[in-house]
């Protein structure tokens, strides 16, 4: 309706914008579609891109109004850039290879023309990526932890001390410090990941919240037993709180029954998970994501703990608590997420879960590459179909993998 309204008053307009160069003001569904696809560009090609949003829901609008708004960003973006709805109250600018301070330059010109009509008018700055890569010791580029990422939800004109963090001297840090010595407005800025990525489905909330009271009530003679083997047979706590990272790169604690002892040196799983990853990610060769064999750190009867899966099961208690699901990418290790290319991220896009298609389609046998690229397709692809093919594919997957290591043996 507002695309044909524009073309009918384009005319009026004329003296500024020829009609026949003027850009389409795309729909809720093509918008969110370019943002998508640009974010895909921006992680195979690490440059950045930005998103203004004005929000016109306190704002008192006619006919009129919004097209003189349209024509305003028409004439003000690049031929480069986008503009579109993302639902009935809400116009975003999508602006390729432009970064905070170029997204605040502009978002601050759009305020000021606009604010003396409509003083009710917000608008915030949406960035991709923010932060997510800064130097190690070596001077090699690494992902940063997802805990320390700015959530932007205060405006450019306060205190910045956080918004910089972990890396001030980060290309993302220093592009704020000097957008703030310009004037400062009350420009929120945020991540655009929240924006863009699908909630979590209603269905799949009810599933893990119905699956897991009944795990834990059929599998309580399982946890009883596995919790007096592991009291009786090591010192230390039973359950592991394991810090992972979760949806949309949130940590959470993940719990699962000890199988190794106390204060174990992890120095040799860190660089067998590095050297892995940068193998298989630089295309050298990658190998299949085995565990380390004949691990002198592992409890009695704690391989047999693991080979059944059987110390996986207090993960039922975050599938209750909505940290995991049932089903989705299994949540990995902060070390291992500060090797990731920022392509790979994008397994993040859904709540991790217990078992996923890298369980059933292989597992160990897969390399991390192929173990990505299932768990994206997963985040891209999910359904309740889906979910419920990989729920009845797991137990056999399980069995299937004890006799295969068996016959290894």
């Amino acid at each position: 309706m507002v695309v044909n309204l524009f073309r009918r008053n384009v005319k009026s307009f004329g003296r500024h914008v020829d009609s026949k160069q003027a850009p389409d003001v795309r729909s809720a569904k093509e918008f969110r579609a370019i943002i998508q696809r640009e974010c895909a560009c921006v992680n195979r090609n690490s440059h950045r891109f930005s998103l203004i949003i004005l929000d016109l829901e306190k704002v008192e609008t006619g006919k009129a109004s919004v097209s003189r708004l349209i024509f305003f960003l028409i004439r003000r973006v690049r031929c480069t850039d986008e503009i579109g709805w993302l639902d009935e109250r809400r116009i975003g600018v999508a602006l390729r290879y432009s970064d905070i301070g170029g997204a605040r330059k502009l978002a601050n010109e759009i305020h000021n023309r606009l604010c003396i009509d409509w003083p009710s008018l917000r608008c915030t700055v949406h960035t991709y990526p923010v932060d997510w890569w800064s130097e190690n010791k070596d001077g090699a580029r690494q992902l940063c932890l997802f805990d320390s990422l700015p959530e932007f939800h205060t405006s450019l004109s306060g205190d910045i001390s956080r918004l910089t963090e972990p890396s001030a001297k980060s290309p993302a840090g220093s592009v704020i410090q000097s957008a703030l010595q310009e004037k400062p407005v009350s420009i929120s800025v945020k991540r655009l990941e929240p924006l863009i990525t699908p909630s979590i489905p209603t269905w799949k909330r009810c599933v893990d919240v119905v699956g897991s009271l009944i795990g834990l009530m059929l599998f309580s003679p399982l946890l009883l037993l596995a919790f007096i083997m592991i009291k009786t047979m090591s010192l230390g706590p039973v359950l592991l709180k394991q810090k992972r990272v979760g949806y949309l790169g949130k940590p959470f604690s993940l719990l699962k029954f000890r199988t190794m002892k106390v204060n174990v040196d992890t120095s040799a799983h860190r660089q067998y998970v590095k050297k892995l990853i940068k193998d298989d990610l630089n295309q050298n060769n990658g190998e299949p994501m085995r565990k380390l064999n004949n691990d002198p750190r592992i409890i009695p009867f704690g391989e047999l703990l693991r080979k059944t899966c059987i110390d996986e099961f207090p993960q039922l208690i975050n599938v209750l608590r909505g940290e995991m699901s049932l089903i989705g990418p299994r949540p990995c290790l902060p070390y291992e997420a500060q090797e990731y290319f920022l392509w790979n991220t994008e397994r993040f896009n859904t709540i991790p879960g217990m078992s996923g298609l890298w369980q059933v389609k292989g597992k160990n046998k897969l390399t991390f590459e192929e173990m990505i690229r299932l768990d994206i397709t997963y985040a891209r692809q999910r359904s309740l179909w889906l979910d419920m093919k990989i729920l009845l594919m797991t137990l056999p997957a399980i069995i299937l993998d004890i006799i295969d290591n068996r016959q290894k043996k």
